[in-house]
This record gives C-alpha cells, structure tokens and sequence, in this order.
C-alpha cells in the first residue's frame, strides 16, 4: 500500500471523488461566484489537488473547508503542509511544528465544506458531521441554489409553464400544483402556488391535497367561489387530524416536527392504553395560497396571502387578487378586534408584522395565530378565508402570471407583463419564459426569497372581421324592389313606334 502511487482524484459532474486506492468519497459543491474569503486569508493553504473547482479559483482556507478553527494564537502566514499531508492534517494525525493543532468547530458553526476524507474526520474530531452540503451553508456562501424545476403542458383551450428555484433561502418551501382537467364534467382546469414559510410541510400538503378536496366538495359543480372558501377552510380543520400530522412530519422542516416525530416513535414502545403525544396542528408553519380555476369562459381566482394573479389584457396588467398584509385597513381591524396588533420596527426590517411576528395576514397553517377562544375562524387574527374574484376570457385575454412574493418583490405587474410579452414575440416556449424570469429576480437586489412562477397562456381565435355596412343602389330603389329588365320583345316595338 505504501508503494502504490496517489494521483489526485477527478472531479466528476455527480459531486463524488474517486482517487487511486478506489474509495470514493462525498464533496460538498463546486462553489461557483464570487470569492468568499480576502486573498491574503489563502497565504499558506494551497488547495487539495483532488479538487478542482469550474472556473477561477475560490477557495476557502483550509481550516475553514474543514470546519476547523486555529488557536486563536496561530501565525497566519505558515509554511505549506507536507506533501504526503492529506486535506491539511499529518500522515498520522499528530500536529506537525510547522502547523498548529486545530480543534473542532463550535457548535452551530456552519461548514463551509460539508464533509472531506475519512482521514481527516478521524483526524480532525468531526466524524458527527453531516455528509452532505447543507442549503444553509450555501446560504452563508452568498450563493443562490438556482436549479430550477420547470414543468409545462396544455390541452385544447391553455397552454402552461411553471418553474420554481430556491434561490438565496435556507430550504425550498414553495409548493405549486397544475391539472389541466381536474373535472371533466365541468371542464375545469386547476392551477396553484403555494408559499411556505416556517418550513415546507404545509406547503407541502396543500398542494398535494387541496385540489382534491375542492374537487370532492358538494358545490364544485355549480357554486365553485364556495366551494373554493369551504376548502380553504377545511384545509385547516384537516391539517389538524393525526393523520395529516403523520405527513407533516415527514416533510419536516423544523423542529416541531421533529420532535413530534421522535414522539410518534416512542410512543410505539407504550401500552396500547398511554396518553397520544399532543398535537394541535402546525403551529408554527404556514404557507400562502393563490388558486386559479379555468371553467369555459370563466376565470375564478382564489388567494389568501401575499401571492398574487395577475392577467394580461391588450398588453395591460389586471390584478386579480390583493397582497393580503397586517395594514391592510380591513385586515387591520380584524387583527385588532382579536387581541393582536400590527407592529412596525425597524428591527424586523420596517414591515407591518402581527405582534412583530408574521408579515400576512390570511394563511392556511400558523395555528398559533388561529387560537383565541370564542372567536371564529373568519374572526381569528389570521384566517384562512380567501378572497374570490372572477374575470371572463375575451378575445383580448392573453395570458395569467401566477407567483409568490419573491417575484412580486422584484417586478411590478406592468414590469412582468412587459417581461413575458418581448419573450412571446420571441417565439419561445413559456417554460423559457419562467426560467427567464427567474434568472432576471434572482440578480435583483431583493431577489432574496424562493422564486416561484407560473405562465398560463390561452388559445383564443380572434373574432371574425364585422361585415361590412348594406349600400342601397344609385337608382334609389331598394335590394326587394328592383324593377325587372325589359324583355326583346318590348325592346323592338319601342324602336318601331
């Protein structure tokens, strides 16, 4: 083993470096962007050779690529490690007189690498360390996670394209949902965007179930702006079941439901008769929700919260839903009336805030805003009743912009229609289009949130030309009255007389 060679291992497109001695082992990311570190802070910390990153180097130091801190009486200018050093450490762990111990990391201290050779977790005390790159550690990178998934479809009526990018957050918690013939009864096509926040479970759950649910109502077939405020309502009462707690807490996303998770476990190990753990619902996680059903003719858009709808008609935008926040005149009154109060400081960024916490005002979830006894839930702080609005299809609709705030931050509805009308004279598809639009919010200074958007675009025959307008003849007799042509016989008796 000592005689066989070590080449340095290749990068491959799947994040796994395979070296010499066959092991393959997990890096975190190719870390593309600007440097995240000054370049005297490089002095004295070459890179590994089994790592090459695409495009110019930006590198870390090496103590901080892994997870280690020096004393804090440490030169910061040393001489290179040994050549047989792997990842910075000594060929038997022990601190060599040209580099200093290290010691782990504090804990909560982000890696700014995830995970490096086993030999260097042995060596350097973070064998507890997760293997695999954390969203948050790239949030603390200043680089935005921008895959993007994208999806698109149409039928005989629309044509549609989503796509959605987490952008610079720690996790991804929107949702969205499209079915194009969610009833072929009614010919009712579904269209929805969900924006988590607290984490993605409820995000999560409303777009796997809310359309069914609305679907199953009694009044989805002649009453659909009821049975859209009905289910927006049942979705609480239903995440509130044990049942839709077991979901829940598989999507995670917080501590809550980790906790409840362990506790679901344990309990398994009780006697059949010990007390359930306790669950009242997601109490500290939410999202927002903009529904849109096609029904002939027939726009219906549904929307509690900040996510907004907005279509383009003679290439001018119609909001068709309102950003629901805490200073909202209506929305303040029922926040008041409960207990709450709507709150602007400077510390939580100068943004009308319930009691400086969340920033909307109708959501589904946040059951901690939805608790106060002898009040209903259209009369609790937060409620999850939508507002409904409803839009016919013309020959000059031309098409629906469906997306959460993170995009409503960065373009007003005039700028967005603008946006996706130069594209369509383009002639590119509309999942080009989202994509775009994401790229463009992402590079905007207060393109900090997930970016979620979807284009719905219809297929409408313009109307034929008018007909044009009946003129009478010169001689003045009208179309039904015209006298008949004189005969051959009358023609030649007229010429003899």
């Amino acid at each position: 083993m000592l005689g066989r060679r070590r080449n340095a291992g290749r990068l491959l497109g799947s994040g796994v470096v395979r070296g010499a001695l066959g092991d393959r082992h997990r890096v975190a990311a190719v870390v593309l962007g600007p440097p995240s570190c000054e370049p005297s802070a490089l002095a004295g910390h070459p890179p590994p050779p089994a790592l090459r990153l695409a495009g110019p180097p930006q590198l870390l130091p090496l103590p901080e690529r892994l997870g280690r801190v020096p004393d804090a009486g440490a030169a910061t200018s040393r001489a290179a490690p040994p050549a047989r050093a792997r990842a910075g450490c000594s060929p038997r762990g022990a601190p060599s007189a040209s580099q200093p111990p290290c010691r782990p990391a504090a804990r909560g201290t982000p890696l700014r690498l995830a995970s490096c050779t086993p030999h260097a977790r042995r060596t350097c005390g973070i064998g507890n360390r997760p293997s695999r790159i954390s969203s948050s550690t790239m949030a603390a990178l200043s680089v935005p996670v921008t895959a993007m998934a994208t999806e698109s479809g149409e039928n005989g009526r629309l044509s549609y394209a989503v796509s959605a990018m987490q952008g610079y957050r720690d996790n991804m918690e929107d949702a969205h949902k499209a079915v194009l013939n969610l009833d072929a009864v009614t010919a009712t096509s579904f269209f929805g965007v969900y924006d988590g926040h607290g984490g993605p479970a409820v995000s999560k759950y409303c777009a796997k179930h809310l359309h069914n649910e609305l679907r199953k109502h009694a009044d989805f077939g002649h009453d659909p702006i009821a049975a859209l405020q009905r289910t927006f309502l049942r979705m609480d009462e239903k995440m509130k079941t044990r049942k839709a707690a077991k979901e829940l807490c598989e999507y995670g996303g917080n501590e809550y439901w980790e906790n409840y998770k362990k506790a679901i476990h344990s309990s398994r190990f009780r006697f059949c008769w010990a007390e359930k753990p306790p669950y009242d619902g997601p109490i500290s996680d939410g999202c927002t929700a903009c529904v849109v059903l096609i029904r002939g003719n027939h726009i219906i858009v549904a929307n509690a919260g900040d996510s907004r709808c907005v279509l383009s008609r003679n290439d001018h935008p119609i909001a068709l839903s309102t950003d629901f926040k805490p200073d909202v005149p209506g929305e303040r009154v029922r926040i008041e009336s409960a207990g709450r109060s709507v709150t602007v400081t400077e510390a939580r960024g100068n943004i009308p805030r319930i009691d400086e916490g969340i920033a909307i005002s109708r959501s589904l979830g946040d059951m901690t805003y939805k608790d106060v006894e002898g009040l209903s839930p259209l009369q609790q702080p937060i409620t999850a009743l939508p507002e409904v609005r409803t839009e016919d299809i013309t020959h000059d609709a031309q098409f629906l912009i469906l997306a959460c705030d993170g995009i409503w931050d960065c373009m007003t509805n005039q700028q967005a229609v603008d946006f996706v009308r130069m594209y369509l004279a383009s002639d590119v598809s509309l999942a080009y289009i989202c994509e775009a639009i994401l790229t463009h919010c992402v590079a905007t200074p207060r393109g900090r949130d997930n970016m979620t958007v979807m284009l719905i675009r219809f297929k409408i025959t313009p109307p034929p030309p008018p007909l044009p307008p009946t003129i009478p003849p010169a001689s003045g007799h009208s179309d039904d009255k015209v006298p008949p042509a004189a005969t051959t016989t009358e023609a030649g008796s007229s010429s003899r007389s």
